[in-house]
Formats: structure tokens, sequence, C-alpha cells
């Protein structure tokens, strides 16, 4: 909803100084930390989250009986050496300095045992960390399609969604603003962690005035979660008043901020 009460004059009159967020962390253990342990408190610096765009894409072969497969454009193995092929963008067209996931969520096709498909259905999702991968995987999939599918003799349509812009922490808020979680929750208790590849709609504001999101550990001891947008992710309530004394010394120290 941020684009939108943007458009709507949501930072307008008055504009603000300075935007603050938060989000929980209810992430699985990895070799990073522990940052999703109740009380921790985690944030990134300058480019934080991913730029995301859903992309969906249609691929249509010609079905036949299972039994003639000469008379078919099979629409299923087009799918599948596509998503092969898109593997090696990643792999083999972007430096492995640059961070980026295409992602291949869905993919459907045929209805009955005994017949080869003849079109197939595909979703997914990019995340990259600066505008122009994103425009580069935009084109290079497009080529990737347009190759395997004129190959087998198949054609296909696919289409972008606008992506979701960098979420960019405020180097100087970043700094700041340290200090302060580290008396709310302890210095042993806040990391400045990499950036990850999760997207946020946070980040249209953060391009309109100065912002600072951080993350908020939920996970108590004794308890593993499953991570983000899983049936078994887990958030305890004894974080909230964690996140709203974190919050209130942000909000208070930036109201005392010099200029303001």
């Amino acid at each position: 909803g941020a684009k939108l009460m943007i458009e709507e004059g949501a930072l307008q009159h008055p504009k603000p100084d300075l935007i603050l967020g938060f989000h929980t962390n209810g992430a699985p253990p990895d070799a990073e930390g522990n940052d999703e342990a109740l009380g921790n408190i985690s944030y990134t610096p300058g480019p934080a989250m991913a730029s995301a765009a859903k992309w969906t894409a249609h691929i249509v072969g010609r079905p036949a009986h299972g039994s003639t497969p000469q008379l078919s454009i099979d629409a299923i193995v087009t799918a599948s050496q596509v998503v092969l092929g898109l593997q090696t963008i990643h792999s083999r067209n972007v430096s492995p300095f640059d961070p980026t996931v295409l992602t291949v969520g869905i993919l459907r096709a045929g209805e009955r045992n005994n017949i080869i498909a003849g079109d197939a259905y595909l979703e997914g999702t990019i995340r990259t960390f600066s505008d122009s991968l994103m425009n580069f995987y935009e084109r290079r999939m497009r080529e990737v399609f347009d190759g395997i599918t004129k190959a087998a003799g198949a054609s296909y349509t696919i289409d972008f969604s606008e992506p979701y812009p960098v979420t960019v922490n405020d180097s100087v808020l970043a700094t700041r603003f340290r200090p302060i979680l580290e008396r709310v929750v302890g210095s042993d208790h806040i990391r400045q962690a990499l950036p990850h590849t999760g997207a946020e709609d946070f980040s249209y504001y953060a391009r309109e005035v100065p912002g600072f999101f951080f993350f908020v550990g939920v996970v108590p001891k004794g308890k593993v979660s499953g991570g983000h947008h899983t049936p078994t992710f887990y958030a305890d309530d004894q974080a909230i008043p964690v996140a709203m004394r974190a919050m209130t010394a942000l909000v208070v120290n930036a109201l005392g901020m010099p200029g303001k």
C-alpha cells in the first residue's frame, strides 16, 4: 500500500524529515547468526532488501495423444527446457559478486496421463539490488523463452510486474540510531546484517525521505520457526514490548536531532 499512499499525499503537508519501520524476524536458524532470537535487532546500512518483480508466462505448443508424440509440440518438455535455461542467467550471465535470484514458483501443464500437453503456465519472481540488473533479467528471460520455444516450434507470452524498489537504509540514520538501539536491547543483541533478497514496500517511502528499517527477533529460546510465509512460522507476543521500546526510543531521538 505504500505506493498508493504516497500518490494520495501521505508524505505531504507536512512532509516528514525521516521515516522508520521494522519487520519481525522469524527466519529459521542459519549460518549468519541468531537474529531471529527474541530480543535481537538487526539492520543493514545502505541497500538492505532487494527489488522484486513478479513474472508470468504462457507457452503454447500443440496437444496430441500420448501414443502419437510426433504430432505434438510438447509444452511440458519445452517448459522444462525453459526452466533449466533460466538457471543459467545467474550462473553464467551475471557477475558472482552481484546477488540476484530468479525463481520459477509455478509450473502448471497437462490434464491427463495419456495426453501430451499443448500449453504450460509459469510464474515466478526476480530479485536484484539494482534497476539495471532488473532490466537485464527481463531482457535475458525474453531471449531464453524466445530461443527455446522457437526451437520447439512453440510460442510464448511473458509479462513482468512493476518491480518493488530496492529498500535502502540511510547510512547517516543507521550510524546515529545504532547506539540508541543498543541502549534498548544491549550491545550483544544488535547486529549489522548482510543484505537479503526479501522485498518490502517500505522502499517506496525511503525513496522519498531518509528511511531506517530494522528487524526484531521474535523466536524465544526453545522454539523454532519455519520461516516467513510458511505454515510453521512462529512469533512470540513477548516481542511486542521490545519493538515498542525500540520504535519509541528512535522517535524520541529523531525529534531531538539538530535542525528539527
